[in-house]
């Protein structure tokens, strides 16, 4: 059978047919047999390479538990200034009504943090604490927080 420019074009469909089976004959021996191969290969050496590191199950030595409780007790103490400079950052956008937070004092920081409830008959009206003295409202932390400029609310449209 002679191949010349005639008998390709006129027999183009199987010509490309033929040469597409080929190439997938290629690509489907590729995939199945060298790669594997391959990847076989980097799996083992992966694998070599994480049975070293696992070997030592304690890699925390004491100078380094100690670095760890230095810089937790440090964070632990900047604990407070930290959320009050973040209180500081958000207070521009608290929005509560003027009558709202005049009633329930929100803003003021005068609202009940934990509530005990007793049976009626375990309290006797001698035990119970007196009210304070009329005065200025009592901060509700101890932790000195140093002062930070405050920046000017927005207007807002909800205020009453």
């Amino acid at each position: 059978m002679k191949m010349d420019k005639e008998f390709l074009l006129k027999n183009k469909f199987w010509v490309a047919l033929a040469g597409s089976a080929f190439f997938t004959v290629v690509a489907l021996f590729m995939l199945l047999v060298v790669v594997p191969r391959q990847t076989a290969a980097l799996e083992k050496r992966t694998k070599d390479e994480w049975d070293k590191i696992a070997k030592f199950s304690d890699i925390k030595n004491e100078r380094f538990v100690e670095e760890a409780k230095k810089k937790a007790d440090k964070e632990k103490a900047r604990e407070t200034v930290v959320w009050a400079n973040a209180y500081r950052a958000q207070e521009a956008v608290i929005t509560f009504p003027t009558n709202f937070n005049k009633k329930y004092h929100i803003l003021d920081g005068l609202y009940a943090t934990e509530i005990t409830v007793h049976p009626k008959d375990a309290i006797s009206p001698t035990c119970l604490p007196t009210s304070p003295a009329p005065g200025p409202p009592r901060p509700r932390t101890t932790a000195r927080i140093p002062r930070i400029p405050r920046t000017p609310r927005p207007p807002t449209r909800w205020r009453s």
